[in-house]
């Protein structure tokens, strides 16, 4: 799994290898390189990271596809989090460990707009070394981090971020897609960062599972009419938090073949579960009950879906070309 570690000898606020057993999330991030960046051999664009070691984060990255240096950025990007969350805890504690939502979505605005200005200071520094344009480390953003009482998220671009509870997964905010492929928002050195970039707050209470992910895996998981999240991103959650899925399994699941459908970006994901034994009750809905836990091998096909590879619900661009195929027929 291509994570992303530090050479503590490199960074002081690297975090500790060993994981902290007091937390109750449990994380993973990986990637996987599109066919036609393999053909071009053009590196892998997208860079993901999650860790539970201090305070529970989840990042990814995607590099712009025309900047032959983006990867570069993307990689910046996820470390630059990484070390944020080292650095900045006091601040993000007064921001998601606090019980007041005003005061705390106040001090949250502030601090999203100081983790741009780190990023976008990264590279600067990038273009410095590489003595090229900034913009060369052009890349989308999706970031999540974790308090007691809070979730602060940060989102630039068509990279996007979900949240679940219990059986229930929507999206954090619609991806900032333009009106033809490739026009999105990207983190890069200028005022319009700040001012694109989507942020705010959602309840901790009741969260069992949170994912970024790049759009490489959006434009499957994510319905292109309706902006709705897949079943399938619940089930895949599902598994992740029950063990019946590990880390290698997800991989060969974003490495299927039917990805290859409709073009084959770099996809990437970063992710944070809980157990079963340590998902919190959603306020005012009653105890979490036993069937809305059970793996997502065992859930059977709500109508209207359709199974596919590992019994995932198939992909929504799936069943948008299907409508349309019986449109025609209708006709």
């Amino acid at each position: 799994m291509p994570t992303f570690k530090l050479n503590p000898a490199v960074d002081p606020f690297a975090a500790d290898s060993t994981k902290d057993l007091s937390c109750p999330w449990s994380h993973g991030a990986l990637r996987t390189i599109g066919s036609e960046h393999l053909r071009r051999q053009i590196p892998c664009q997208d860079a993901a990271l999650a860790e539970t070691n201090s305070r529970p984060f989840a990042v990814v990255c995607d590099g712009r596809g025309s900047a032959k240096l983006s990867h570069h950025g993307s990689l910046a990007g996820v470390t630059a989090i990484k070390r944020a969350v080292r650095v900045l805890e006091p601040m993000i504690a007064d921001c998601l460990d606090c019980a007041e939502s005003s005061t705390a979505a106040d001090a949250w605005d502030r601090l999203a707009v100081v983790l741009l200005r780190w990023l976008m200071d990264e590279q600067l520094a990038l273009a410095k070394t590489h003595t090229c344009p900034p913009e060369q480390f052009d890349f989308t953003l999706a970031a999540i981090i974790v308090g007691s009482k809070h979730v602060g998220w940060v989102q630039v671009g068509d990279s996007c971020l979900a949240v679940q509870r219990s059986s229930t997964v929507s999206l954090v905010a619609k991806p900032q897609r333009g009106e033809w492929a490739g026009q999105t928002e990207f983190v890069r050195p200028s005022s319009r960062t700040s001012a694109v970039a989507l942020r705010g707050l959602i309840p901790a209470s009741g969260v069992t599972g949170l994912v970024a992910f790049s759009d490489g895996v959006a434009a499957k998981l994510v319905n292109a009419l309706t902006e709705e999240p897949a079943p399938g991103i619940g089930q895949i959650l599902d598994r992740l938090a029950s063990a019946s899925w590990s880390d290698e399994q997800l991989q060969a699941y974003l490495e299927k073949p039917f990805w290859l459908e409709g073009g084959d970006d770099d996809r990437s994901i970063a992710y944070l579960v809980k157990t079963p034994t340590d998902i919190v009750p959603i306020l005012d809905e009653g105890p979490v009950q036993s069937s809305d836990l059970r793996p997502a091998a065992a859930t059977a096909t709500s109508p209207g879906e359709f199974p596919f590879a590992d019994g995932i619900t198939e992909p929504w661009q799936n069943q948008k070309a299907r409508m349309k195929s019986k449109k025609r027929k209708a006709r």
